[in-house]
């Protein structure tokens, strides 16, 4: 799963970074994420509302208040919002940034590609708009073009986990095990404490058979989130794979219980328990999974399950 890149960051707090100079100081708690969104958007109301700043301080306000809007999932009233911004600031590169990815969440994608492209044709450093573009690349399937976006991204922003996550998830999607790993790698040393990071790795290791290592990574995604079925799911593979049963089933029912639906969890648990000697109860669960998805068998056999049968 791709991740647009963190509204608080493309702002980068516009108070000083947008303007390159000190706002009004009514504004700072308006500015200041750190307090709560609630709060951020009472505080921007009353200086909005005010009509005491100046256009400069004004537009700042917006978009502060856009980008809590957009923390809250509220999309229209932050494009709103930003759009009143960019009224003032025609061609305010942290600002269009901002709508674009926006616009990307709303899943208007002509409107984010257009702020987008504004974006990099005003200002080909900045990383957000790449790193937000080569997502839209990717969800239509333009990998190279994603890929080229991303690359500008990481050489622009070396220390920027989200830039590797998402090259990772392409990579991913191409089936590109290795670079996907390399990727996840660097993200998981700049940023340790996010579980998808781990998830994504672990699913690659355990696309390539290196079981052993992938194991290490889901108990590690698990540890960090502790309500992923899918990474449940994938862990129950492994240790079907290792040939510790019990843990795979007991993983199976866990993925079950958040995800009723989960069919590759039922087809790991029906396989598990077949192995097992439970061949009633494995047959049982194998049928629901092939009903409930009928390409699962197939899906499955990538990680050698089912030719455990």
């Amino acid at each position: 799963m791709l991740r647009t890149a963190s509204v608080a960051l493309v702002l980068a707090a516009a108070s000083t970074v947008a303007w390159g100079q000190s706002v009004h100081p009514d504004i700072k708690q308006c500015l200041n994420g750190r307090l709560g969104d609630e709060l951020v958007i009472k505080s921007c109301n009353a200086v909005i509302g005010g009509g005491l700043v100046s256009q400069r301080d004004l537009a700042v306000a917006l978009a502060s208040r856009a980008a809590a809007y957009q923390r809250q999932g509220q999309i229209d009233r932050a494009i709103e919002d930003y759009s009143r911004a960019l009224e003032l600031a025609p061609n305010h590169p942290d600002m269009l940034a901002s709508r674009g990815s926006a616009y990307g969440a709303k899943g208007d994608v002509d409107h984010a590609r257009a702020d987008l492209d504004r974006v990099i044709s005003i200002d080909r450093t900045n990383v957000h708009a790449f790193l937000n573009r080569g997502n839209l690349h990717s969800e239509a399937g333009r990998y190279e073009e994603a890929l080229k976006d991303f690359d500008e991204a990481a050489r622009l922003a070396p220390n920027e986990s989200e830039i590797f996550y998402n090259r990772g998830v392409v990579y991913t999607r191409l089936r590109q095990h290795e670079r996907a790993i390399a990727d996840y790698d660097r993200a998981a040393a700049l940023n340790p404490r996010d579980p998808d990071i781990f998830a994504n790795r672990c699913g690659e290791k355990t696309s390539l058979g290196r079981f052993d290592q992938a194991l290490p990574d889901c108990n590690e995604a698990l540890r960090l989130n502790p309500q992923d079925p899918a990474v449940l799911a994938n862990r129950a593979v492994i240790y079907a794979r290792l040939k510790n049963y019990p843990a795979a089933i007991a993983d199976c029912d866990a993925a079950l219980r958040l995800d009723p639906r989960r069919a590759d969890a039922l087809y790991a648990r029906g396989v598990a328990k077949r192995l097992a000697r439970d061949v009633t109860s494995g047959a049982a669960d194998i049928a629901a999974a092939k009903l409930l998805e009928p390409r699962i068998e197939d899906q499955m056999a990538e990680f050698g399950l089912s030719k455990m049968e």
